[in-house]
């Protein structure tokens, strides 16, 4: 009951939202530098605190997951029953979380009472994340693209859908290529088998990673120019170039600290210096994520509570934060214990609120280009009336002839709710707003045809 309480206003809380954000994705970064890294700290990892830091990381994931699955799942149960796609993926979803969690406890177990864990748990993990995450992302993908096809009201969603695709196959050959390198590890893992960096030899990937990184960067750059196209709609123009700026900036911080993968510079050889180089690389491609979930982040704060769009943005946001943490982990060093778990048991759960979140959001944007469109339509169709609009007083006809237009743009509106779950974001004045700058649009064009 505290929980629901609390999920039902947490989403309104600004400050609420930073302190769970900071823990839990500190946490995960934590987890996944710790997993990249185990060759150069394993006294410290097989230590008691060492253990104790990954049991507790491992306590945050499993009631991160859950409070998180309660949150998206109980507060918006009418957007879910009135689609069979949200509520096949959260069924599905659901299931698979406690199967994750499930397989976290057996490892906590096993490592507390015979000081040991199979690599199958970590099987496990790494083959629900690289087949259900890229199949999850695949859905979400073609059902954009799809709606692209059929309506047609707006390009983001085929910007969206092919970025989506793209990133679902280098997230699948990226992860289920590491099962070549657990295989090759010991059925069971104790702190005294030695930590390295796995080598094999005749990968059948070994074509993929040639083109990997380039899937990665065509993935981002379409990401990048949709959420700008989508953020755009709800941003004052004096936003929109921080908005440029910010998501540009996030690109060039995720080029700069993969320079290696281009060919551009070699990965260092010594020790200290290739420690170094993997820590800036995982935080950096972490910062630049942060940089991009922060503008969803911002805009849906400038929405203020009321606008229905802030949820999802906010929830898109912290979900696609996530995504970039965890997709800084791996599980093939195999250390004990095994950093780097915790944070991909979390990867269904961040795609999931990234799911929800955007496909909300780009239902409730569509829901509003449907309503202009209404307003331009009815509002050209009563012209002659309202074209005094913007003088110092308006008519009583004038005053009428607009009621009509916004009671039935409301009843549009309200179908449109009815029928998703979803509300739009378009209040009523936003509504008398955009039937004065129809007119505006009306009567400059107008007087362009004069002028020629």
């Amino acid at each position: 009951m505290i929980l629901r309480k609390f999920t039902s206003t947490f989403f309104y809380d600004s400050k609420k939202i930073l302190i769970l954000f900071l823990f839990i994705s500190g946490s995960l970064i934590i987890d996944t530098s710790f997993g990249i890294i185990p060759d150069f700290i394993t006294e410290f990892i097989i230590s008691l605190t060492g253990i104790s830091l990954f049991i507790f990381i491992s306590l945050i994931t499993i009631l991160g997951i859950l409070w998180l699955q309660n949150f998206v799942s109980k507060d918006n149960e009418n957007i879910i029953s009135k689609s069979k796609y949200l509520a096949n993926f959260f069924l599905m979803t659901k299931v698979i979380n406690y199967i994750l969690i499930a397989n976290l406890i057996i490892v906590i177990i096993c490592i507390l009472i015979f000081s040991r864990y199979s690599t199958i748990n970590l099987l496990i993990t790494n083959n629900i994340m690289a087949i259900m995450g890229s199949l999850f992302l695949t859905i979400l993908g073609l059902k954009f693209i799809k709606w692209y096809i059929s309506d047609r009201t707006s390009i983001i969603l085929l910007i969206y859908g092919g970025s989506f695709i793209i990133f679902a196959v280098s997230f699948f050959f990226g992860y289920f290529s590491e099962n070549l390198y657990l295989l090759d590890k010991p059925i069971v893992i104790t702190p005294s088998i030695e930590v390295k960096y796995p080598l094999s030899d005749g990968d059948p990937f070994e074509f993929f990673y040639d083109i990997y990184t380039y899937l990665i960067d065509i993935s981002l750059i379409l990401f990048l120019v949709g959420s700008y196209i989508l953020l755009n709609n709800y941003l004052e123009n004096v936003y929109r170039l921080r908005l440029i700026l910010t998501l540009v900036l996030s690109f060039f911080l995720y080029f700069i600290v993969n320079l290696d993968s281009y060919g551009i510079i070699e990965t260092p050889n010594a020790d200290q210096s290739l420690f170094y180089y993997y820590i800036i690389q995982n935080l950096g491609t972490v910062a630049g994520g942060c940089m991009i979930g922060y503008s969803f982040w911002k805009v849906g704060k400038r929405l203020g509570n009321a606008n229905p769009i802030r949820k999802y943005l906010i929830m898109t946001s912290f979900g696609l934060i996530l995504i970039f943490i965890i997709t800084q982990g791996t599980l093939i060093m195999t250390p004990f214990p095994p950093f780097g778990l915790s944070s991909l048991s979390f990867v269904i759960i961040a795609i999931s609120l990234f799911n929800f979140g955007l496909y909300a959001t780009a239902i409730s944007l569509s829901q509003d280009v449907k309503l202009r469109q209404t307003i331009k339509l009815k509002t050209k169709r009563n012209i002659n009336l309202l074209s005094s609009i913007g003088k110092a007083q308006m008519t009583s006809e004038l005053q009428r002839a607009m009621s009509d237009i916004k009671t039935i743009v409301e009843k549009e509106e309200k179908q449109l709710e009815e029928k998703t779950g979803i509300e739009t974001s378009l209040s009523a004045e936003n509504i008398q707003d955009y039937m004065k700058q129809v007119l505006e649009e009306i009567g400059n064009s107008k007087k362009r045809s004069k002028e020629t």
